[in-house]
């Protein structure tokens, strides 16, 4: 019993490391990422992205209103990313932002894009995994967070 108990803890810490290597290159390598012809890139099939301009159901997510105008709709959304835990602002750049956000466990980094649309008033999101299959609603559980914080700014 002992060693049934040892020899499955091995497999799970092999199981665990191995994850950890695979994502090693996507904690550094971002994919792809910026604006295709002024939009936000489309999720993958895969069930690990959302995002306000998706057009499936299962990875459809609402747009941020703006909060007032594009400046202060701008230092709500920094503050809101200010709030989630272990996330950073890569780059402004226009319309488009990128940060990203890592796993407390095994550092897997994720990207939140966002597009300022000053004509509807909306901030469109983006948030994606950049490894795996599943995230279990992750990326979901994200956008919501992130919703809230920046709906609660000032």
């Amino acid at each position: 019993m002992r060693i049934a108990l040892i020899v499955l803890l091995t497999l799970v810490l092999l199981v665990l490391a191995l994850f950890a290597w695979r994502g090693h290159t996507s904690r550094h390598s971002p994919p792809t990422l910026d604006l295709v012809a002024g939009r936000l890139r489309p999720c993958p099939d895969t069930p690990n992205c959302v995002g306000s301009e998706s057009v499936d159901g299962e990875r459809r997510i609402e747009a941020l209103p703006y909060r007032g105008d594009r400046a202060a709709s701008e230092r709500a959304l920094a503050g809101a990313l200010g709030r989630l835990e272990r996330a950073q602002i890569q780059r402004r750049q226009g319309d488009y932002w990128h940060a990203t956000q890592r796993s407390a466990l095994f550092g897997f980094v994720d990207d939140l894009e966002f597009r300022f649309d000053d004509r509807a008033g909306l901030v469109h999101l983006r948030s994606a995994s950049r490894v795996g299959y599943s995230d279990l609603g992750a990326n979901r559980k994200r956008a919501e967070t992130l919703r809230a914080a920046y709906l609660a700014q000032p």
